[in-house]
């Protein structure tokens, strides 16, 4: 039977091994909202959408929606207008241009309890 004092140390190298394996990994965190992001590419993009104060606008030349960075206008120009993603549902065939809207039809259209007839 192992006693507290062994317990203990037990315990402390875990601790040590779960610090050490945590040192050199940066952190990423919105300054102003405080959100961690899992790259520095994802935590600019945030900023640039979220928290931009650049009165300056990106129009697109195919619809002229706006945009408030050249990131947006880019996934823009390629889900919508070059349709470069084709994400095909394997439930109905349905063609989808971005993981979001995959994401979307799925949840929506093909729920976990839904049966296909």
């Amino acid at each position: 039977m192992e006693n507290s004092k062994d317990i203990l140390l037990l315990e402390n190298k875990e601790i040590v091994a779960l610090c050490i394996s945590e040192i050199g990994k940066k952190k990423n965190f919105c300054n102003e909202c405080k959100l961690e992001f899992g790259s520095t590419r994802g935590l600019r993009q945030h900023e640039g959408k979220i928290h931009s104060k650049s009165e300056k606008i990106l129009v697109c030349s195919e619809c002229q929606k706006m945009f408030k960075n050249k990131y947006s206008l880019k996934v823009h120009l390629k889900q919508v207008h070059e349709k470069s993603v084709k994400l095909p549902c394997d439930k109905c065939g349905k063609i989808l241009y971005s993981k979001y809207t995959f994401k979307n039809h799925q949840r929506k259209n093909h729920p976990p309890d839904a049966k296909i007839e």
